[in-house]
């Protein structure tokens, strides 16, 4: 059985539509854009990055997938940084403001990732893909419901590009 992961993003502009944005990389920066370069958008000390708006589809040869995780597993943090996630959130169009999520865990953790139940929205008003409700578990094609993530800074980080961080994603597969 193999799954691939792909990765969705979508920005203020994309306010219409499901499809989203594929994506290469989870840069923060001090703009709303895919895969920006956080060099040329910086995130000032005591400053937030724009928020993510992603969703991973899964797609390959099984039978379901449940139980996704997802976890910082490498990287150092700066002074005072952090990294915010949730994992089923409401649209919400990107902004530097704090979205109040709690950092994202850095060891494997329960289930924190929202799946598609039968009758219920992927994610808040952000339309749904096309895929049909599925349940229990997930086919080839589905996605997750929408996961915000946002970097955060103290007044007290130092100057200076951020450290690389690795985002591990863990599930169940039958």
């Amino acid at each position: 059985m193999a799954v691939t992961i792909t990765w969705y993003e979508w920005t203020g502009a994309d306010t219409a539509g499901w499809a989203g944005n594929l994506m290469t990389s989870l840069n923060f920066g001090s703009t709303d854009a895919v895969d920006l370069t956080p060099a040329t958008y910086p995130i000032s000390a005591g400053s937030n990055s724009f928020h993510k708006n992603v969703k991973m589809q899964f797609s390959g040869s099984y039978t379901q997938i449940d139980n996704v995780r997802v976890y910082k597993e490498s990287g150092t943090y700066r002074t005072n940084e952090l990294m915010l996630f949730s994992g089923s959130t409401p649209w919400v169009t990107p902004a530097a403001d704090a979205t109040g999520y709690n950092a994202i865990p850095t060891t494997l953790p329960i289930a924190n990732v929202g799946l598609k139940t039968v009758g219920t929205p992927s994610s808040g008003t952000l339309p749904r893909s096309t895929e049909t409700n599925s349940s229990p578990g997930y086919y080839s094609g589905s996605r997750t419901n929408l996961m915000t993530f946002q970097s955060t800074t103290g007044s007290d980080t130092e100057a200076g590009a951020t450290l690389q961080k690795t985002i591990k994603v863990t599930y169940d597969i039958q």
